[in-house]
């Protein structure tokens, strides 16, 4: 079943449980975080939430708690053409929010 969802870059001036809280009060079912390249990640610490369980859950309870789910994780760029700035940011942006399987256990805990 298709859901609503909002990509959150348009709210990105505001903090992160503001931003659920606009969403969620809108009507919007789901979300679709920027994690990098064209996205500045305005509500992603992608480090902080590799490197930490805790940080994972807080993160990911705020959106349950919203009746919110997350939709997708967006690193776009222009992969078909990333220009000779485009290749030095593209990479090292998209390998972050894109695990590798032996890590996915662990990023959705």
């Amino acid at each position: 079943m298709m859901k609503m969802s909002l990509v959150t870059d348009i709210l990105g001036y505001l903090p992160f449980a503001d931003m659920l809280d606009t969403v969620s009060g809108l009507g919007f079912e789901a979300l679709e975080l920027g994690c990098g390249n064209w996205s500045k990640a305005p509500h992603l610490k992608l480090d902080e939430l590799l490197g930490s369980e805790a940080a994972r859950r807080s993160f990911k309870d705020a959106i349950a708690r919203r009746g919110l789910e997350t939709a997708a994780l967006n690193c776009s760029g222009n992969q078909l053409h990333p220009g000779e700035s485009g290749s030095s940011t593209l990479p090292w942006s998209r390998r972050p929010s894109v695990l590798p399987r032996s890590s996915a256990s662990t990023a959705s805990s």
